[in-house]
């Protein structure tokens, strides 16, 4: 008889709150990916596979390499300056298209750009799903990626923080 083994798992949004032990795996079953954690950093390491990118119908033309939203149907973009919308923020989006075609938005890995020129640390969701390294002073802080190059960011959506 096989043996079964369970991990701890839960959602995206679970994971965004939870600290892992040392060494541990869980399951992210909305990527359906492991995640590693290191008994410190909230949200852990997911294992990236090609489940990092999902397609969702624009709502709005979308330009490449933007922070978006969904509230289950359509992908806009997503805003800082709007406290709502952070619970809601998917990824970032790989090709421009327009309203009612299919975007590609990678939700964990790397990305990289050639045009970018990122100094190493945080990037945030800015207004209209612009990236930047300057969080936001009003609505909600949202730390989307790592820079790791000037050209390329490692995309892991942490737990946002409210501004008053």
């Amino acid at each position: 008889m096989a043996v079964e083994t369970k991990f701890r798992r839960g959602t995206t949004l679970d994971h965004s709150t939870f600290t892992g032990a040392a060494g541990e795996i869980t399951v992210d079953t909305t990527l359906n990916v492991p995640v590693v954690h290191d008994g410190a950093t909230v949200g852990g390491f997911p294992v990236v596979g090609e489940k990092a990118i999902i397609e969702v119908v624009a709502g709005e033309a979308l330009g490449s390499n933007r922070v978006v939203q969904s509230d289950g149907t359509v992908a806009m973009y997503s805003d800082s300056a709007t406290i709502a919308n952070m619970p809601l923020v998917l990824g970032i989006t790989t090709n421009a298209v327009n309203i009612g075609e299919l975007s590609f938005i990678r939700t964990a890995g790397e990305l990289y750009d050639a045009t970018w020129t990122w100094v190493e640390g945080a990037v945030y969701n800015g207004l209209n799903g612009v990236l930047t390294q300057t969080p936001p002073t009003t609505g909600f802080v949202l730390q989307v990626a790592t820079a790791i190059s000037a050209t390329k960011i490692l995309i892991g959506i942490k737990q946002g923080i409210i501004r008053g």
